[in-house]
């Protein structure tokens, strides 16, 4: 622009010479020259403005510092008034905030309570359906005659139809030796005529029946070894007779009604097997109290949902066998006990 303004004065020169030596001094070359005089103070004019620019930019940090305080204090109510609209907005966001998280947690805290009551009354109905169960276990010791599943079905079933909460009810035997536990297998095998995977079943008289079975890691069934390994949990483990505690009578097998999901994958299941419910069975032994396991999935579960089982001791009071060891330990206990004279099953 500074060089476009001096083309613009030399032109202005030549044009001055221009007129001087024209006679008539004044028309079309008076008007040029006021053109172009116009002209050149606009660019005279953009040239200060580009030198004051620069002259701008190359101040100090700290002059331009100064230049903008002194803006802010030229202009104090209107900057006061921004910094006052800006803290309202902040307080009234957190204050807003808070409000919602009160009311949030409130909200929370009722519902879980509300949830909690439920899931108390719900335990203590499952509780007592059990105590009632076991009650009725207790002076029951025919449980391995054919007709006793159909007995233990009547019993349960009004208590299964009130229970929404219960997946099942189980009696679990504690099985010794491979005797009786042909003898249960075989039983099964008539009564419900339940299969399972290829080794999960045995041939029986050329019949394939379930066998109690347990599951591996993978998820995959397999019969139970010939030499039981469950029983009651103990760190030191010693003195302790092993056995299988299979979930041999499962009611409701089947739930018409279409809440629960088939209980029929958890019947002969060695529950013993797994680490959860042997610890918890064998609690309820040891101390002949009721035993919850920690959160698992049940066997029988075909979604994501998780359950607990709970043990109940039951203590049935049954005529020692009559073989001399048997005898043997009866006499040796008789003056302890009064009753030294019965056999303990759970």
């Amino acid at each position: 622009e500074t060089v476009t303004a001096r083309r613009v004065l030399a032109a202005l020169n030549s044009t001055s010479q221009l007129d001087a030596s024209s006679a008539s001094g004044t028309g079309k070359g008076g008007s040029r020259r006021n053109s172009m005089l116009q002209t050149f103070s606009s660019f005279k004019g953009k040239g200060t403005l580009f030198s004051e620019a620069e002259g701008h930019s190359s101040r100090s940090p700290l002059r331009r510092f100064l230049q903008s305080l002194s803006n802010v204090v030229r202009y104090w109510p209107e900057t006061l008034v921004f910094i006052a609209a800006v803290v309202a907005s902040v307080v009234s966001f957190m204050l807003l905030r808070d409000s919602e998280y009160r009311t949030a947690d409130v909200a929370f805290y009722q519902q879980a309570s509300d949830r909690g009551t439920v899931l108390q009354w719900e335990l203590d109905r499952v509780f007592g359906d059990l105590e009632t169960v076991t009650a009725y276990m207790n002076v029951t010791p025919e449980w391995k005659d054919d007709g006793f599943r159909e007995r233990f079905k009547n019993v349960t079933s009004s208590i299964i139809g009130r229970s929404p909460g219960t997946q099942c009810l189980t009696w679990v035997p504690v099985v010794t030796d491979m005797a009786l536990r042909t003898y249960l297998e075989d039983q099964q095998g008539r009564q419900l005529h339940l299969g399972g995977s290829a080794m999960q079943v045995r041939n029986s008289n050329g019949t394939i029946e379930r066998c109690l079975y347990y599951k591996d890691a993978s998820g995959n069934s397999f019969c139970s070894p010939a030499v039981p390994a469950g029983g009651p949990w103990d760190a030191a483990g010693a003195g302790l007779h092993h056995a299988w505690y299979p979930a041999y009578i499962v009611e409701p097998v089947d739930d018409r009604t279409g809440f629960r999901s088939s209980n029929a994958p958890a019947i002969l299941f060695d529950l013993s097997s797994n680490a959860l419910r042997n610890e918890s069975l064998s609690r309820a032994i040891l101390t002949g109290l009721p035993s919850a396991t920690a959160r698992l999935t049940l066997v029988q579960e075909t979604e994501t949902q998780f359950g607990l089982i709970v043990f109940y001791p039951v203590h049935q009071l049954l005529p020692c066998p009559s073989s001399s060891s048997a005898a043997a330990a009866s006499a040796s206990a008789a003056s302890s006990s009064a009753a030294a004279a019965t056999c303990l099953q759970l």
